[in-house]
């Protein structure tokens, strides 16, 4: 009996879901840099190790979603900015209201 594998068990989806993964860390690190954050700093704030932190912008796992939500409220950004770039987020809020 073949077991499948949640994702399709085609090597080409889990690329894709790393390649998700990076973009959405490289991302975070972006605007965590902008906005004038270190790694201690943010870690700090968040009350997490700087682990959690380093591990997603590293693209290695994705943060939880109370994770993101408190880095978010850390940083004084709303938690999509941290999932979104600003072109998407944009367009994200027009498929919302219509």
């Amino acid at each position: 009996m073949t077991k499948t594998k949640p994702w399709g068990g085609k090597r080409t989806q889990l690329v894709a879901q790393d390649d998700l993964s990076a973009a959405i860390g490289k991302l975070f690190r972006s605007v965590r840099e902008e906005r004038g954050f270190t790694l201690q700093r943010l870690s700090d704030e968040m009350e997490r190790r700087m682990n959690v932190i380093r591990f997603h912008e590293a693209g290695v796992r994705l943060m939880r979603a109370d994770d993101l939500t408190r880095a978010a409220l850390a940083m004084g950004v709303a938690p999509r900015s941290l999932l979104l770039a600003q072109g998407d987020a944009a367009e994200a809020e027009g498929h919302a209201d219509g």
